[in-house]
């Protein structure tokens, strides 16, 4: 046995370590700038704004605090008890993290946004989950700091599944080390993985012991033959992992998998006693391992809740049929998952642009069909798969499966699908998309692809938190006095003693069933307050219905009213949303309030000259108009021009004779010619045939529900009113005069081309009988 003195064992490590230098550097570059990006996300995220992130810190306070492990009696507050029911080894390492922070009472941690709009990625504001507060900012202490502590946790564990995902590819295409580069920075460089790395979550932690579970299966599918050390070890990884995630005992089948397919790789591989022991042996010693390491967490769930997964008491508390789904729905939604598993961000909320979402699909699709075709090309040159890894690929294919239908399980109990509960298996995922990608050119060309991909990837990763995290959480634009616009529609109502409403904007005063309002208030912060309060924006319609609306905290709830500071102006965007079955066209009654959030009482509102309004006063009016062209088909077409402003273009008379008592009901179709300021009045008197009046009636158009300065050339306005036959009406024959005036002065809008000249239109007759 030869002895190597300390020179040689030097220079024997030296030369070794330059050579895996030399042969794995695109790993070694790729993992710097992973965690560059990744130190980027937790950075510019707001802390608890990666989904679930507070429940996952709770959890870990909790253990920190010396609470002991959490239990899943029901509570009033769901965060808390959102993870109660997840095995420990996270929260227990976070624990020991975070446990020299003075991080404070558990009910101070945050204060939730109330009207937060979690999973809800078309929301046009409300993204934050918590309301924040300057003291999260660097430099980062208390609650801050272990937040980011354990972020910092989760960029190094994902900086591990790099590595292993690279180390994975390896095992399946040893002589590819494109393959692996491209592996590695396809999984490093996943916006939607970057984002989760960057959060204090348990997944990071889940993913990466995954990750080795599968680098080892590989390897012993490839036949790495270790008869204790390899179940053992194997074992122990996939009882770690069953002891971060409930969704860890998944990993079991990289168990049974890797050695079912070991032995498929022997020179006999029928059925034999050699050959049963060959796998139950090794797979028996794998998951007594996991037993030894997780079988604890389980049983404690059998004692205190009679069930092994703890989990009865959340789903009772969770699931409803209204968040259940249907097998092909939930697969349905899966498909759909293909969006967050590359980017969804914040709690499921937050997009990317829509070209982002093309390009992944895009590149989803060329990958998975690539694969197909080379190894259907491979088959068509080779006849047999026998040279090459296929009990590799075999073992890759059954992951990404059974992660694939852990998935589609969780969809079938909570709507809406999440790419990310992919991530167990995105070295797999990361190796097939790759791998595609290369099957679709020249082989010497994969060096070139992976490093194209990298950088295309590098590019989009470092874009994103500037681009789309940081805009959502961020203040609102405040001003000075000064600076407000000169031609800003006044408004000047106070609101309590706290806050002037000096004005607003609407970019665009026409908005359709659906769609969102934009609005742009003007506040002006006259003391410093401590409640946060809440803002309402009301939308009403025909009859004084509410057709839309939104209640909300100031800045899209990024900036609430214990902040504001006095004396600065805030200007406030919102993004009314219109009902969708909202009747119009009408106009649309702008209402606004603010109210205390706990008591619910509004604040008293007043002009400038203290003269007490109502607590919503109407602040604008804008028009809602039909989704769609209305074409109307009057029982009398006509075509008469009041005052080269509107046309009488029909109307509708009743067909059969009426009585005395009954309601004349006249419905009138006008067609606006041009913009007319001013609203007017339609007038009609009901006249015999001598021409005397004997009943009218004057009243706005549409009941007061569509002012004629709403409406726009060329539309169509129905129009109905109904008059009370007096009576004591004779049996005979009544016309109709009808025409529009303006309320202020009295002056009607003449007939054009009437020969008298007249001011109003003359219809009928109608029979009044006995």
């Amino acid at each position: 046995m030869t002895v190597l003195n300390a020179k040689q064992a030097n220079t024997w490590l030296h030369r070794r370590s330059s050579r895996e230098v030399r042969q794995h550097w695109p790993l070694l570059l790729i993992l710097p700038i992973f965690v560059a990006l990744g130190v980027l996300y937790s950075v510019v995220t707001p802390i608890f704004e990666v989904l679930d992130e507070p429940m996952h810190f709770r959890y870990a306070k909790r253990l920190a605090d010396g609470e002991g492990l959490p239990t899943s009696t029901p509570t009033q507050d769901s965060w808390e008890q959102a993870q109660a029911h997840q095995p420990p080894l996270y929260y227990a390492v976070g624990a020991l993290l975070i446990a020299p922070i003075d991080t404070g009472p558990s009910d101070t941690l945050y204060e939730p946004n109330p009207f937060s709009a979690s999973g809800m990625p078309h929301a046009p504001s409300n993204k934050n989950a918590v309301l924040h507060r300057p003291d999260e900012q660097f430099p980062y202490r208390g609650v801050s700091l272990a937040v980011h502590l354990l972020r910092w946790f989760s960029v190094l564990c994902s900086a591990g599944t790099v590595v292993f995902a690279y180390l994975s590819a390896l095992q399946i295409a040893p002589r590819r080390r494109d393959i692996a580069t491209g592996t590695a920075a396809l999984t490093a460089f996943n916006p939607q993985f970057l984002f989760l790395s960057g959060g204090a979550s348990s997944d990071a932690l889940f993913i990466l012991l995954n990750t080795i579970a599968l680098y080892l299966a590989l390897k012993i599918a490839n036949g790495w033959d270790r008869p204790r050390r390899s179940p053992l070890l194997l074992g122990l990884v996939v009882g770690l992992a069953a002891l971060t995630k409930l969704s860890g005992l998944a990993a079991i089948a990289l168990i049974i998998g890797a050695y079912v397919l070991r032995v498929r790789q022997t020179e006999s591989p029928r059925l034999s006693k050699e050959n049963v022991l060959a796998v139950v042996h090794p797979i028996a010693l794998a998951l007594g391992a996991v037993v030894l390491v997780a079988g604890w967490w389980y049983v404690r769930n059998i004692v205190l809740y009679r069930d092994p997964l703890g989990m009865s008491v959340w789903m009772d508390r969770l699931v409803t049929p209204a968040t259940a789904s249907s097998l092909g729905e939930a697969i349905r939604r899966v498909a759909e998952s293909v969006v967050s598993y590359w980017g969804v961000f914040g709690w499921m909320n937050v997009l990317a642009d829509e070209i982002f979402y093309t390009w992944a699909r895009v590149l989803t699709l060329v990958g998975i069909v690539g694969m197909a075709l080379l190894a259907a090309r491979t088959y068509w040159q080779r006849k047999t798969f026998r040279d090459q890894r296929w009990r590799a690929l075999g073992l890759l294919a059954l992951w990404i499966l059974v992660t694939a239908t852990w998935l589609i399980g969780w969809t079938l109990i909570i709507a809406g699908p999440q790419g990310r509960l992919l991530f167990p298996a995105i070295a797999a995922i990361s190796f097939v998309l790759f791998t595609g990608l290369t099957g679709w050119m020249l082989r010497r060309m994969g060096t070139v692809l992976s490093w194209l991909m990298a950088g295309v990837f590098v590019v989009i990763s470092v874009l994103v938190p500037f681009r789309y995290i940081a805009p959502t959480y961020a203040q609102p634009q405040r001003i000075q006095l000064d600076q407000v616009p000169a031609d800003l529609q006044p408004l000047d109502i106070y609101f309590g003693d706290k806050l002037f409403l000096l004005g607003y904007e609407i970019p665009d005063d026409n908005v359709k069933p659906g769609e969102a309002l934009g609005l742009r208030l003007y506040w002006l912060a006259l003391k410093r307050m401590r409640n946060d309060y809440t803002f309402s924006v009301q939308v009403f319609g025909r009859d004084d219905a509410r057709i839309g609306g939104l209640d909300t905290y100031p800045g899209g709830g990024n900036y609430p009213t214990s902040l504001w500071i006095p004396g600065e102006v805030v200007v406030e965007t919102y993004a009314v949303p219109i009902d969708a079955d909202a009747q119009a066209p009408t106009a649309g009654t702008v209402r606004v309030g603010i109210y205390d959030s706990l008591s619910q009482v509004n604040l008293v509102t007043m002009d400038v000259q203290a003269r007490e309004l109502a607590f919503h006063p109407q602040i604008a009016q804008v028009r809602v108009s039909p989704p769609g062209q209305i074409i109307y088909q009057p029982r009398e077409q006509v075509s008469l021009n009041l005052g080269d402003n509107v046309l009488l273009t029909g109307y509708d008379l009743p067909t059969e004779s009426l009585s005395p008592g009954d309601n004349l009901v006249v419905t009138l179709y006008w067609k606006p010619i041009s913009w007319m300021p001013n609203d007017y009045t339609v007038f009609l008197h009901l006249l015999d045939e001598d021409g005397n009046i004997e009943e009218q009636v004057d009243e706005q158009p549409v009941a007061g529900n569509y002012p004629t300065h709403l409406w726009v050339a060329e539309e169509t306005v129905q129009d109905t009113h109904s008059l009370r036959l007096p009576s004591y009406l004779p049996e005979g024959n009544y016309y109709l005069h009808i025409g529009l005036y303006w309320l202020e002065t009295g002056e009607r809008l003449p007939l054009v081309g009437s020969d008298p000249p007249t001011d109003y239109v003359r219809i009928g007759p109608v029979y009044v009988g006995d």
